[in-house]
């Protein structure tokens, strides 16, 4: 579960850093990039159960503030167990060489059962550290 976790995160974060570095400067208001979708298998939280996960992302950047660079994500996704991803959301800011990564996930299905996935990610381009903070996937209901 771990793994699959840890490999759409980073896929985000990559996601992210592509549009930190590659992008052209722009004018607001924020121009949007959609990714994915991202299709993998995890582990219900409030189950147990194996069920695969794909999740799109539509990403907002709003490039050509003097210092800092800003960037927000809408993510809607699906489970073949049934679960909709009803408010999946990311903010990426860049300022001075520090990179903050920080995503929400909430996630139902018809039977009542919910579950949330979140967590920080900060990397300092600065000292090369990068902290994982916050970071949990848990069955918040049914």
């Amino acid at each position: 579960m771990k793994i699959n976790i840890r490999r759409s995160f980073l896929l985000l974060v990559l996601n992210a850093l592509l549009l930190t570095m590659g992008a052209p400067a722009m004018a607001d208001p924020p121009t949007e990039i959609p990714f994915g979708p991202d299709v993998f298998i995890d582990v219900d939280p409030c189950t147990g159960d194996l069920h695969e996960v794909t999740i799109f992302f539509d990403t907002f950047v709003h490039l050509g503030h003097p210092n800092n660079h800003v960037d927000r994500a809408i993510r809607t996704g699906f489970t073949d167990s049934g679960y909709e991803l009803f408010a999946g959301n990311d903010m990426f800011l860049e300022n001075n060489n520090v990179f903050r990564f920080k995503f929400k996930d909430m996630w139902r299905n018809d039977d009542g059962r919910m579950f949330r996935a979140r967590g920080v990610v900060v990397i300092n381009f600065n000292t090369g550290e990068v902290q994982v903070e916050k970071f949990a996937v848990e069955c918040v209901g049914g």
